[in-house]
C-alpha cells in the first residue's frame, strides 16, 4: 500500500464527499498507487443513537461503515465519469477493532458524537445521563474511545488491495470488540485506527483530512498560526495544547505513524482543497 486518506465523518455528513477528492482519488489510482481509505462517522452515529437508544455503539459503527462507504463509492464512480475514464472498483471491509475494556476512556469518555448545541441543549443532555464537554465551536456529546490495539480484518484489506481495489475499511475507526471478538460499547477514534493500518501496510504516507486547513498553535485565538512543515519530535512538545478527541489524536497518530520511519509523510490537511494538501502545500506536513 503506499497512501492512506482519512476523511472526516463531516466530509459525507450530506452523503456527498467533495468532487476535488473524489477527483484526487480516481487520479492517484490512475498512477498505480495503493490506497485505503478510512472515514469518521461521529455526526451520523451520534443521530442515530439518539434515535436508537438501545443500540450499541458499535452496531451503529457498523452500520454506518456500510452507509458512508457507499457515498465514497459513488463519489469515485461520479468523479471517473465526469473525468470520462473507467472507475476503479472499490470495496467495504467492515472492520473489526480490538480495544481493551478496561480503559480509562469509559471513565472519562473524551470523543465528540453527534451536532454541536448550545448552552441549553447541553444541559439537557446532561440531565438526560449523556455525557457533553465544551469545545471551541459548542458543545458536543462526548462518548468513550478506547484506543485501538489490533485490526482483526487486516488480511482481507490486504488481500484486496493486491487485487487492485481501492479499500475503503476502518470506517468511524473501526467496530469496536474486545480480545475475544465481542462487540464493545464504544466509537474508537478513526485517526488511530488509520495510523494503525497504515503502519501495518507499509503506507509511504498518510494523509488526515478534516474541515481545517491543518494542525494550528492557539487555534480559534486571532494570533493563531498554522503549521506547515515540522518534524515528529518538535510538533510532539505541542500535543497537549491540541483540542482532545478532536485534533490532539490526528497529531498522536501522525507522530506514531513517521516516528523513526525514514521517507514516511503524514499530512493534515482540508479535504476541500484537496489538490493542495496531495501536492503537500497548504497543510501540515510531518516527517520523522
Amino acid at each position: 500500500m503506499d497512501y492512506l486518506l482519512a476523511i472526516g465523518g463531516n466530509a459525507v455528513s450530506d452523503d456527498r464527499v467533495p468532487e476535488g477528492l473524489c477527483r484526487q482519488i480516481v487520479e492517484l489510482h490512475r498512477k498505480g498507487i495503493g490506497l485505503v481509505i478510512t472515514h469518521g462517522n461521529g455526526p451520523q452515529v451520534g443521530e442515530l443513537s439518539m434515535k436508537f437508544k438501545g443500540r450499541s455503539l458499535a452496531a451503529l459503527t457498523a452500520e454506518t461503515e456500510t452507509a458512508l462507504g457507499m457515498a465514497i463509492e459513488e463519489g469515485i464512480q461520479d468523479a471517473a465519469e465526469s473525468m470520462r475514464i473507467r472507475s476503479p472498483r472499490t470495496v467495504i471491509v467492515p472492520t473489526r477493532v480490538v480495544v481493551d475494556r478496561k480503559s480509562a476512556e469509559f471513565r472519562r469518555p473524551t470523543k465528540p458524537i453527534g451536532s454541536f448545541v448550545d448552552a441549553k441543549e447541553a444541559m439537557s443532555l446532561r440531565k438526560r445521563g449523556f455525557a457533553v464537554k465544551r469545545l471551541a465551536n459548542g458543545y458536543r456529546r462526548v462518548v468513550p474511545s478506547p484506543k485501538p490495539e489490533k485490526v482483526v480484518d487486516i488480511d482481507v484489506i490486504r488481500r484486496f488491495l493486491h487485487m487492485g481495489y481501492i479499500v475503503i475499511a476502518g470506517g468511524g475507526g473501526g467496530i469496536a470488540v474486545d480480545d475475544e471478538l465481542r462487540y464493545v460499547d464504544a466509537v474508537i477514534d478513526k485517526d488511530r485506527t488509520s495510523a494503525m493500518i497504515a503502519e501495518v501496510m507499509g503506507a509511504k504516507r498518510l494523509y488526515m483530512l478534516t474541515n481545517v486547513d491543518g494542525a494550528y498553535l492557539g487555534f480559534g485565538r486571532k494570533n493563531q498560526k498554522l503549521i506547515t512543515a515540522i518534524k515528529a519530535e518538535a510538533i510532539r512538545r505541542h500535543v497537549k495544547s491540541f483540542e482532545e478527541g478532536s485534533m490532539r489524536p490526528k497529531v498522536e497518530a501522525a507522530v506514531e505513524f513517521v516516528k523513526g520511519r525514514k521517507g514516511r509523510i503524514a499530512v493534515i490537511g482540508n479535504l476541500r482543497k484537496a489538490d493542495a494538501v496531495m501536492a503537500l502545500k497548504g497543510c501540515t506536513v510531518i516527517r520523522s
